[in-house]
């Protein structure tokens, strides 16, 4: 008796303990929330005012849709919740939610009319023939915290649907009745829930969930489920649609194939990818920037080495009729291009290198975008320009958080040169004590700083210098794989080029915290 005695506290303790860690660890939390005509009583507002009480999160409510999506572009949100319960809406109603989803944001989402462009997004899928079940059971230890019972009742206030069943493919977090699943986690930034916010029969019992579910989110707890890449789907593949080649750079991926100069851009999370296709000719007016002409979702075998799928265009987008299946399989794979792939692409093999332009013809921004692409400071991108900003400052953010500890090479700052143009008053000491003049010497391939040796030293230096040490950027060179961290100030810029003028190019500002050793030495990058 003792002993079981002792073994319940012990589970009473270790359950306030997990509960007192979700709301510590979500404290101050932003959240918006958008719910679409709801007819009974709305048991996830209520979640978010004892939010608003208890945990002191920020919780703004959106009235319409404008409202919503003017919420997301104009402030950033750690979660974003939509429940859409009796209106026909797609994603392309939505461009900044979809944006926020793309770039990684946090989303507890329900849709009564099972859309198929925002499970495309969310990557998830709805079961077949699965609707209006009402007895939901809670399997998993985070959402039944403080629940009476694992098992919750749906009661229906007055719609045609009121919950859909979802695919198992996810990690299930409930359960219908009859095991089709309830609430899934598709990806660690999400739950889909397959019942509305106004169905669950024990109305204090439903807060008491979509507290649960909120805090699951916004906690660590959610890291349980897989976030990292289990595929790498570059290479030469083989379709029932147009033979591609896919190059994947950390979750981002993009893939082009002959016809029409088409190509695919999209976010890989575990094995399925999820994002936009276009070719020359067709028509465009979805996705980003309204650039593309369809939906593609593909989902990749254990292996990676074939995939099943489905594309939308635009037109089915608006009206959401009708798909096409896209079955593909690798013929081989490769992280770069080969003369082989590049044949296949309709490109040109060049210096052993592939390329849209003749060998022997400049690339203009002309050409570039006849063959619909971006023209993003002068290079001629798959991606939209603004897209490729946000992916290398994660894949140098993420570099910089793996290494955390580099070794300062150097620093740098104004020096006044005679008869020196203001631009290139610059100098590089060396931790040797070794200075450089930028552009001192004339650009040659191989030194396109010009770099001088000079016996000088910066007397004032505004930045440190660190040397990555390795390809971050994956440009085939060690060129520009520096980053410069100012001294003053908490700014941090990776080094992106140069002009044919001298002047350096760098990338976005990386929001990234870090600390200087007490030797000013090293540099220690942290989360």
């Amino acid at each position: 008796m003792k002993k079981n005695f002792l073994i319940s506290v012990y589970f009473i303790l270790l359950s306030a303990f997990i509960f007192l860690s979700f709301v510590l660890e979500a404290k101050e939390k932003n959240i918006l929330y958008f719910a679409v005509y709801v007819i009974g009583k709305d048991a996830m507002r209520q979640a978010l005012e004892n939010a608003v009480n208890i945990d002191e999160e920020e919780v703004v409510l959106a009235k319409d849709l404008s409202q919503f999506e003017f919420f997301i572009a104009s402030k950033r949100f750690d979660l974003v919740i939509l429940m859409l319960h009796d209106q026909m809406h797609s994603t392309i109603d939505f461009p900044m939610f979809t944006s926020y989803v793309q770039n990684g944001g946090k989303v507890i989402f329900t849709d009564a009319n099972r859309n198929n462009t925002f499970a495309s997004l969310l990557n998830f899928s709805y079961s077949a023939n699965s609707l209006n079940k009402q007895e939901v059971t809670i399997d998993n230890q985070y959402l039944k915290l403080e629940l009476l019972e694992d098992q919750l009742l749906l009661t229906n206030p007055g719609y045609t649907t009121w919950s859909m069943g979802l695919e198992t493919k996810a990690k299930v977090l409930g359960l219908f009745a009859t095991d089709e699943a309830s609430i899934i986690a598709p990806n660690p930034q999400t739950l889909v829930n397959g019942f509305l916010v106004d169905t669950l029969t024990n109305f204090e019992e439903g807060v008491k969930l979509f507290q649960n579910e909120i805090t699951y989110l916004l906690s660590s707890h959610s890291v349980e489920l897989p976030n990292s890449q289990s595929v790498n789907v570059s290479g030469k593949w083989s379709t029932n649609w147009n033979n591609f080649v896919l190059t994947q750079k950390e979750s981002e991926v993009t893939g082009e194939y002959a016809a029409g100069s088409g190509s695919i851009i999209g976010t890989l999370k575990n094995d399925t990818l999820s994002g936009w296709w276009k070719e020359r000719g067709h028509f465009t007016g979805c996705g980003p920037n309204n650039n593309w002409s369809g939906q593609v979702n593909f989902s990749f075998s254990e292996d990676a080495k074939s995939f099943t799928g489905h594309f939308y265009s635009c037109e089915s987008i608006i009206f959401p009729i009708s798909k096409s299946d896209w079955l593909g399989k690798q013929e081989y794979a490769s992280l770069n291009y080969t003369q082989d792939i590049c044949d296949d692409m309709g490109h040109n093999w060049c210096d052993n290198r592939c390329q849209l332009n003749e060998c022997e013809i400049e690339l203009t921004e002309e050409l570039c975008q006849q063959s619909s692409r971006n023209w993003c400071e002068n290079s001629c991108e798959i991606q939209e320009c603004e897209n490729i900003c946000v992916l290398n400052n994660t894949m140098v953010k993420n570099a910089l958080l793996a290494q955390r500890v580099y070794e300062i090479s150097g620093v740098f700052g104004k020096y006044d040169f005679e008869n020196t143009d203001d631009n290139y008053d610059w100098a590089f000491t060396t931790s040797e004590n070794i200075s450089y003049q930028l552009q001192g010497n004339s650009q040659i391939e191989n030194d396109v700083f010009g770099w001088k040796e000079v016996s000088i030293t910066v007397v004032k230096p505004s930045w440190y210098m660190v040397f990555l040490g390795r390809d971050v950027d994956k440009d085939q060179s060690l060129m520009f794989d520096w980053v410069l961290v100012h001294m003053n100030y908490s700014l941090v810029y990776k080094l992106k080029g140069v002009t044919s003028e001298g002047n350096f190019l760098y990338s976005e500002k990386i929001d990234i915290p870090y600390k200087i050793s007490p030797d000013k030495q090293s540099i220690i990058f942290e989360e």
